[in-house]
């Protein structure tokens, strides 16, 4: 059995097993490891904002009504 099958099988028996504990929030038995498992090149958390733009926003500096907090 490949490493992939093996993954594979991982996430399908999780997906099983969580469905049948929590069919109210898990309703999709099967799995999606195309979710989970990048199958080609990706870039990860792309879009997201810069630390120094992130910072700026938290302290308030940006908005006034975070200022007041």
């Amino acid at each position: 059995m490949s490493s992939h099958e093996i993954i594979k099988f991982c996430y399908q028996t999780l997906a099983e097993q969580l469905h049948h504990e929590h069919p109210d929030i898990y309703k999709d038995p099967n799995h999606k490891p195309e979710l989970a498992i990048a199958l080609t090149c990706f870039e990860a958390l792309c879009g997201f904002r810069l630390i120094a733009e992130i910072k700026y926003f938290l302290e308030g500096k940006a908005v006034s009504e975070i200022q007041s907090f």
